[in-house]
């Protein structure tokens, strides 16, 4: 599907204007390089100053718990009890060059992937592009080799819910009962939103299964029954791989991501 020349600039130019902001830091010390405008300079520590305001907060009152509640000051743990907001947060703690990094890495090692609250249904998506995508990013540029074990080992829990007969993953997954998942559909960004995180670990593990597994996703999402060229409906039949209702489409809630995703694919591959 081809995307308009607009998007895809505006979609690249958001991208290289917030690592602009970023990349003047030098060290830690976050001393702007030379070249910076003054305007520019003052952008860069209002950005880190907000980064370092949020972080503190949740390391005061929530440290390793999925998030932060401001009012009471206390944590949850909403998402399952994975760390959500450190492992999402991950990357920009090390791109920001900020020491805080450090601690958030290390408690990376006692996350479990293998458990969450008795009943608890993990929401498949989000633990993909926070989770997953979290700690690739972090491996990515830090390149400790612990981030990428943890990603592997984030990724073997999270592949039992594509276990359907179409290879479309199910929305919820319980990841304590390994007999049981759930959702007889899903969104076009609940299924397509996850190529770059599997493709890419399957380049840095060199375990095949994971780019073959998010191959067979897109062609599923291809081949399905469309009846409008270049538009994807809104959701899919995890059983089937057939779209319904039809036809129905949005670049919003529920297809967005799917989009950027399209993109993204065609410069990672």
């Amino acid at each position: 599907m081809r995307l308009s020349v607009r998007f895809g600039v505006l979609l690249l130019g958001g991208l290289l204007g917030s690592l602009y902001l970023f990349n003047a830091y030098a060290g830690r010390g976050a001393s702007p390089a030379r070249g910076v405008s003054a305007r520019n300079q003052a952008r860069q520590h209002a950005v880190r100053a907000a980064m370092q305001h949020a972080w503190g907060g949740y390391r005061r009152f929530a440290f390793g718990r999925d998030e932060l509640q401001p009012l009471t000051q206390t944590g949850n743990d909403r998402w399952g009890n994975w760390s959500i907001t450190l492992l999402d947060s991950l990357d920009t703690l090390r791109l920001m060059r900020l020491a805080e990094y450090d601690e958030a890495k290390r408690h990376v090692q006692h996350v479990d992937f293998g458990r969450s609250p008795d009943g608890f249904k993990v929401n498949v998506f989000e633990m993909i592009i926070r989770a997953l995508g979290g700690l690739l990013g972090a491996y990515e540029l830090d390149g400790d080799p612990m981030l990428l074990r943890k990603a592997d080992e984030c990724a073997q829990t999270l592949v039992r819910a594509f276990g359907t007969p179409t290879g479309l993953n199910y929305a919820l997954m319980d990841v304590n009962d390994r007999g049981w998942t759930g959702g007889s559909r899903v969104s076009l960004a609940e299924a397509g939103t996850m190529q770059l995180e599997f493709k890419q670990l399957a380049r840095l593990t060199g375990k095949r299964e994971y780019w073959r597994m998010a191959e067979r996703v897109s062609e599923q999402l291809e081949g399905g029954n469309r009846t409008d060229p270049g538009l994807y409906p809104m959701f899919v039949s995890v059983e089937t791989g057939q779209y319904a209702p039809l036809p129905v489409y949005s670049v919003g809630a529920h297809a967005d991501s799917f989009y950027e995703y399209l993109l993204k694919q065609h410069l990672l591959d």
